[in-house]
């Protein structure tokens, strides 16, 4: 230690203290530890501070304060709770936000598309192309924000955890297997494990590609991750009608281009809409539980029990309905009693299913319209 003529503090074997507390030096030792009651045995941590457990919540281990703005405020304090709080913006060069799942495929690398582990509650698992309704996100390479550490951070060197990137900006592995990749396409998974491929197909996807990919192989692309549902079928048009894509590049819209309700309720609509309360004209998307005095569209044809409810219970993905009737051509309008995520696998002469994206916690009940 050093103490010099002007008040300065040096602690370490040869330090000439330059500000007023000055502590070096290359061992694994804590540089400086500060602790009024509990155990203090922590070896390699730069700085530690320990407090009685009866006023973690009311008493900090760190606070910074700053007048910078004209009166004295707290600009920054981690409390003995764990929680943290910032006067502004937190920021980091990292981007995605993620959280540790716990797995029992400890060599899953970075990049890799992962989906829920049907076998094993609450895990998850290389994704493959036989369960593309179940993908979830992408292996992290560098989280901005990293959720579901653990107790004492204990996940952070356990094999058997893995970061997933839920939303932002991932380094995810693709191939060109279902042509190549521009930005902006939506991306799947492919035939090989665990790598995507650009999405053609209806069906769950992880995310939106930031950059192309043309090369042979897999390589790997930023993608914007935010895991949803894709169908590449269903647009609107020009004219700002709800239509489907035909083979050779054309449009055909999907209903009537005119649906007017000269009184009643819809419980839902999603569409380009137009309406007053006692006349609603919609160029029409989606509409579920009509009831009105007078419905006027220039075609529409039901067939067989069109109308009905299902619900999807708790913790499952997906219910299915009989429709014998369904041909290539029927739609499918629906409402929801819950703000889900929720998509529609058709068989033509079977029926169709509903297929939600994650699991829900409580049933999810579905009121369906079926038309020609």
């Amino acid at each position: 230690m050093r103490i010099t003529n002007n008040g300065l503090v040096g602690i370490g074997s040869s330090v000439v203290p330059t500000v007023r507390l000055d502590v070096q030096g290359n061992d694994a030792a804590q540089r400086i530890r500060s602790y009024a009651t509990g155990d203090a045995t922590v070896s390699t941590d730069l700085f530690a501070s320990y407090m009685d457990a009866v006023s973690n919540t009311t008493t900090s281990f760190f606070l910074g304060a700053s007048d910078a703005n004209g009166s004295l405020d707290v600009e920054f304090r981690l409390r003995g709770d764990g929680s943290g709080y910032a006067d502004t913006t937190w920021t980091t060069p990292a981007t995605d936000f993620a959280e540790y799942f716990p797995t029992d495929y400890p060599d899953l690398e970075p990049g890799r598309l992962v989906s829920l582990d049907k076998t094993a509650e609450g895990k998850i698992k290389p994704a493959t192309s036989d369960e593309r309704s179940s993908l979830v996100g992408v292996i992290s390479t560098s989280p901005g924000f990293v959720g579901g550490v653990g107790d004492n951070m204990n996940h952070e060197n356990d094999p058997n955890y893995k970061i997933i990137g839920l939303l932002g900006q991932v380094p995810t592995l693709v191939s060109a297997e279902n042509g190549s990749i521009e930005v902006g396409d939506s991306i799947t998974i492919s035939s090989t494990v665990g790598v995507g491929m650009k999405a053609t197909s209806v069906g769950r996807v992880v995310g939106q590609a930031l950059e192309p990919y043309d090369g042979t192989g897999s390589g790997e692309i930023m993608v914007m991750v935010n895991p949803g549902w894709y169908d590449p079928g269903v647009l609107v048009d020009p004219a700002g009608a709800v239509a489907q894509t035909n083979p050779d590049g054309t449009t055909t819209t999907i209903a009537s281009p005119v649906v007017e309700a000269e009184e009643g309720i819809f419980q839902r609509l999603t569409a380009t809409v137009l309406a007053t309360f006692n006349k609603l004209v919609a160029k029409t998307a989606e509409i579920a539980s009509a009831f009105i005095k007078k419905l006027t569209v220039e075609s529409l044809a039901v067939k067989g029990e069109s109308v009905g409810q299902a619900m999807i219970p708790a913790g499952e993905l997906e219910i299915s309905v009989a429709y014998p009737e369904l041909t290539e051509t029927s739609k499918v309008f629906f409402t929801l009693d819950r703000a889900v995520a929720v998509g529609v696998e058709k068989t033509v002469g079977t029926g169709f299913k509903f297929l939600l994206a994650y699991p829900a916690d409580l049933p999810v009940t579905i009121d369906y319209w079926t038309i020609e």
